[in-house]
């Protein structure tokens, strides 16, 4: 007789084997088979016997609670009732060392390759950092020669251009008036 406790099977005045073949509901003949046919198939396997690709079948079972099961195996339906079984077949190939290598290759190459990309994307934002800063500097010293140009004119009443013979020609106030407005507007614009 085969008692469980704790979800595992005892056996109480009965060999294994008989509890085992009373709980699938078999022989003790077709027992034995199926453990002989299921180790050669386990020995196959571990020697590589197996083929390269198959098919396999997956059970997936859903108990009375909710918890869902995935399997190999067909499970027991001692309870078929509380339980419900979808069948869903998979198609297996088994990975092929070469393939993995040149994949592995290929990954390293792309690391490569996005390592490069990198250091080209950091030296050409570096390149312009140091040309907006250029452009900075530039803009910097035209605004401070812009707003020197206006206070100039500005604190001075008496402006002069250097005439074509190196005699000064001094700005009437329509003149000066002028260039005041154009400083004022170079400062507008070099100056934020």
């Amino acid at each position: 007789m085969c008692v469980k406790v704790a979800g595992r099977a005892s056996v109480d005045n009965a060999p294994m084997q008989n509890c085992l073949a009373e709980a699938l509901g078999i022989g003790m003949k077709k027992l034995r088979v199926k453990m002989i046919g299921g180790l050669l198939l386990v020995l196959a396997g571990s020697l590589g016997l197996a083929g390269t690709a198959g098919a396999q079948t997956v059970y997936k079972t859903v108990d009375e609670k909710g918890s869902v099961s995935y399997t190999d195996r067909p499970p027991l339906l001692l309870e078929s009732a509380a339980k419900s079984v979808d069948v869903m077949d998979l198609q297996i190939k088994l990975t092929d060392p070469t393939v993995i290598a040149a994949n592995r290759e290929a990954a390293g190459k792309d690391a490569s390759a996005n390592n490069v990309a990198s250091d080209i994307r950091a030296e050409h934002a570096a390149t312009e950092a140091e040309q907006q800063a250029r452009n900075d500097a530039n803009r910097a010293a035209t605004c401070a020669r812009a707003k020197s140009r206006l206070q100039r004119y500005r604190e001075n009443r008496r402006i002069y251009r250097a005439g074509e013979n190196g005699d000064r020609e001094y700005l009437d106030d329509k003149a000066l008036d002028a260039e005041r407005a154009s400083a004022a507007r170079s400062v507008e614009e070099w100056c934020d």
